[in-house]
C-alpha cells in the first residue's frame, strides 16, 4: 500500500502520484501576470486620484473667485456715492500684482470719505485676490453715465493650471489666432453683474 503525498490517502495509481504537485500552487508566470494586472489597476487608481485632486483645486479656485466677487459687490453696495462717481472702475493690472494699501487705512480710520473708501476697498480687494488665486487680475466696469438700472460688471481672471496663461479674454472665439488661444488655454474667468 502506497500513500499519495498530495491527499495523504492511499494512491490509486502510479500516475496520480507523479502529477499531484502540478495543481498544488502557482507557477512563476502566473504570479508575474497577477502582479502585472495588479500594477495596472493601481496605476489607474493613481491617475484617477490625480484627476480628482485637479478637479478639487479648480473647484476651490472658482469658489474663492466667487467669494471675492461677492465681497467687492458688497463693498460697492455699501458705498453708492463712489459707484455713482465711477470710483470703483478698475482696469486690469499685471497678473499677480496688486497695489499697496493707500492711506488713510479705512479699517481703523473712521473719517474716510467715499473716494478714500473706494480706493482703499479696491487696493485691499486686489491684495486678497492676488493672495487667493494664481496670477490673478480683475476688471470692474461701471456704466457711465451712472443710472440705477445700469449693470456694473466685475470680472476676475486667473491662471487655473498655473501654466503661465494670461490675457483678458476667456472666450473660445474660433477667429482668435492660435497663438492668442494658446496663451489663454488655461485662463479662467468669472464675471458677476450687479445692479447698484
Amino acid at each position: 500500500l502506497t500513500i499519495d503525498r498530495c491527499s495523504r490517502r492511499p494512491a490509486r495509481s502510479q500516475s496520480s502520484r507523479r502529477h499531484c504537485g502540478r495543481g498544488a500552487g502557482f507557477t512563476l508566470i502566473e504570479l508575474l501576470v497577477a502582479l502585472l494586472v495588479l500594477a495596472i489597476g493601481l496605476l489607474g487608481m493613481a491617475d484617477l486620484q490625480v484627476l480628482a485632486l485637479r478637479g478639487n483645486q479648480a473647484s476651490l479656485q472658482r469658489t474663492l473667485a466667487l467669494v471675492l466677487l461677492t465681497d467687492l459687490a458688497e463693498r460697492m453696495r455699501a458705498n453708492p456715492a463712489a459707484v455713482q462717481a465711477g470710483l470703483y472702475v478698475l482696469s486690469p493690472v499685471t497678473p499677480g500684482s496688486a497695489p499697496a494699501l493707500p492711506t488713510p487705512d479705512c479699517r481703523s480710520a473712521p473719517g474716510c470719505n467715499s473716494a478714500q473708501l473706494a480706493r482703499f476697498d479696491l487696493a485691499e480687494w486686489q491684495q486678497r485676490l492676488v493672495a487667493a488665486l494664481p496670477r490673478a487680475t480683475a476688471r470692474v466696469d461701471c456704466a457711465t453715465p451712472y443710472s440705477a438700472s445700469a449693470l456694473q460688471a466685475i470680472t476676475v481672471y486667473w491662471d487655473e493650471a498655473r501654466s503661465g496663461a494670461s490675457g483678458l479674454d476667456c472666450s473660445d472665439d474660433p477667429a482668435a489666432s492660435e497663438r492668442s488661444r494658446d496663451s489663454r488655454l488655461n485662463l479662467s474667468c468669472l464675471r458677476l453683474a450687479l445692479l447698484p
